[in-house]
């Protein structure tokens, strides 16, 4: 029994799967006039677009070009004008978050633990208090916590 023959005898799409050792596979089986689309109009013509496009002639669309290199010496000067002015800035405040995050901001961000029922990060309980979506009792620490 062939079911490839089979899917492409009666016109139904068939997706088959099966396991040999740790090794997978699937196959899609569809067939010419079965109505399902599997590409989409809007993209097959930008991706020949883009193929026509690469294949255009430098004299014939000499401004196309020119405008492609105009764009090509913005981007450079734009990336120039990000290293000079930019980059340096945003490394400068980096370093000085990384020289205080020990004393300001490690307690607020890095011991928080997820509650796993409502997904939002929530600090462990203190010594006396429980989370509020737990019935396990009175956590004493973090490692009790049942979040």
């Amino acid at each position: 029994m062939d079911l490839n023959k089979i899917a492409l005898r009666l016109k139904k799409p068939m997706v088959e799967g099966g396991t040999v050792g740790f090794d997978g596979h699937v196959q899609n089986i569809i067939p010419k006039g079965s109505n399902i689309k599997f590409h989409e109009r809007k993209k097959v013509i930008d991706e020949i677009t883009q193929e026509k496009l690469w294949n255009l002639s430098e004299e014939e669309y000499s401004e196309y070009f020119a405008a492609q290199e105009s764009i090509e010496k913005l981007e450079e000067r734009i990336s120039l004008l990000k290293s000079q002015f930019i980059d340096p800035v945003i490394e400068k405040v980096r370093q000085q978050i990384e020289n205080e995050f020990d004393e300001k901001y490690s307690e607020d961000y890095l011991d928080q633990t997820a509650c796993y029922r409502c997904l939002v990060p929530i600090p462990p309980p203190d010594d006396k208090l429980i989370a509020a979506c737990t019935l396990k009792g009175i956590p004493r620490n973090k490692n009790h916590c049942v979040l």
